[in-house]
């Protein structure tokens, strides 16, 4: 710091840095489909400013990548599925992008083998600690509910309808990504993604209210017309049942957003204890300390509502690990307001 005198005194000085900006430029997108690159089922990796897809690569990657621009994103990592591909090819070009910082990935899906094998990646890589998001666009109406049932995973998205890119024909992928790079920007978990308006997209086809219900009672994310633009009109997971029986705690996709930020913010808050930890009573209550400090802050950002105390203890069968129990009731956002009204006349 250079205060520039030598007069006695208290001065500071201070620097603004833009988290919104700054987190838009880490985020990165994953798109999956039949994108006529010269190496399919191999990662390409563009970077405004650095590199582009080729000219030669189709339309729809073309446009994906403005799409992507124009948000402000710091990467695409693009795979290119070959013409018909098959269900092992989809599962080929996810597993591309295994060691890629990637939250949310748009695939390009034909079939319902392509979104199940989508459905095993996200959750094969939820348990490796990779967590991600897949989104999937659909056209049919029926097509889309019979398949949100059959997905059954809280890390699959699926959208209905096509919409459009600058007069161009529309295609579901474009919704697709245009939900999942609005997940992957947005810093606060918490923060609902009802009535998103999806920029720079247009013309997807109008549903009735009675048909946006029996969407979104099924699981499926509808896409509608606002205006001259395009809305989400709920962002849902396809998690309907758990052990067989209807259960909508995953329902909103907020839910899995804010399980993924604790447990991330968790695991980066306790990585630096590994660093000449030893057993003892102190590092446990090291431990159980800064995950209070956590809890309670990201409880104060509203991101959760209420947290337990902490249980950190070493097993009796093995002394080198720790195991720390926590408890947190996450922030359901508000989607509707019911106003009843009482009258006297």
């Amino acid at each position: 710091m250079n205060i520039g005198t030598y007069r006695p005194g208290v001065y500071s000085q201070y620097t603004v840095t833009s988290l919104y900006g700054g987190r838009r430029q880490g985020t990165r997108l994953g798109l999956v489909g039949c994108f006529g690159l010269a190496e399919p089922l191999t990662v390409q990796t563009y970077t405004p400013g650095i590199s582009a897809p080729p000219p030669g690569a189709a339309p729809l990657l073309q446009n994906l990548w403005t799409l992507c621009l124009k948000a402000g994103v710091g990467a695409v990592y693009a795979v290119s599925l070959p013409q018909g591909p098959g269900a092992g090819q989809v599962e080929e070009a996810l597993g591309a992008l295994d060691d890629r910082d990637v939250y949310a990935v748009a695939l390009q899906a034909f079939g319902v083998d392509h979104a199940q094998a989508a459905a095993r990646w996200a959750a094969g890589q939820s348990a490796q600690q990779k967590e991600r998001m897949v989104f999937l666009g659909q056209t049919d109406q029926s097509a889309a509910i019979t398949l949100a049932g059959q997905l059954n995973q809280e890390r699959v998205v699926l959208t209905l309808g096509a919409p459009g890119w600058e007069g161009q024909e529309g295609d579901a992928l474009y919704g697709a990504a245009a939900l999942g790079l609005a997940v992957a920007l947005q810093e606060d978990p918490s923060v609902s993604f009802s009535n998103l308006e999806l920029s720079a997209l247009e013309g997807v086809g109008g549903l009735s209210l009675s048909q946006c219900d029996a969407l979104l009672e099924a699981w499926v994310s509808p896409l509608v017309p606002v205006g001259g633009h395009v809305e989400c009109l709920r962002a849902v997971t396809t998690k309907t049942r758990d052990g067989g029986v209807p259960d909508r705690s995953l329902y909103p996709i907020n839910a899995i957003l804010i399980i993924d930020h604790v447990l991330r913010n968790l695991r980066g808050t306790l990585a630096s204890l590994l660093k000449g930890g030893r057993q003892g009573a102190g590092t446990l209550s090291a431990v159980g300390s800064q995950v209070t400090v956590l809890l309670s802050g990201l409880r104060q950002q509203g991101i959760i509502t209420d947290y337990g105390a902490p249980y950190v203890y070493t097993p009796g069968d093995d002394p080198g690990r720790c195991v720390v129990e926590v408890s947190f009731r996450a922030a359901y956002t508000i989607n509707q307001i019911c106003i009843t009204a009482q009258v006297q006349l």
